[in-house]
């Protein structure tokens, strides 16, 4: 008996959720959206600096609003931005 609760103990503690740090921050959050961002390939992009959102701006069909973005904190907070990449109709959406 004892080994089974100990078994559902360490269970229940794998499934919990976690949806804020030790202070209280959300894990994740959306930044921005956009319909047009200037992603024309389908995938994730990594932004861990200032750097990497300055490539993003010498994107050729930049669309993207990059004056949210650049009020991150990269010491605190990372990017990814989620494409799904250009496609012939209109209809399409992502949502995390």
């Amino acid at each position: 008996m004892a080994a089974l609760t100990l078994t559902v103990a360490l269970v229940a503690g794998c499934a919990i959720n976690r949806s804020a740090t030790a202070d209280g921050a959300p894990l994740a959050r959306q930044v921005t959206e956009s319909d047009h961002c200037g992603l024309t390939a389908p995938g994730l992009v990594y932004v861990s600096n200032a750097e990497d959102l300055d490539k993003l701006a010498q994107l050729p069909t930049g669309n993207l609003a990059l004056s949210m973005l650049r009020a991150i904190d990269f010491t605190q907070e990372h990017l990814v931005l989620v494409g799904l990449g250009q496609k012939t109709t209109g209809g399409y959406g992502l949502t995390l």
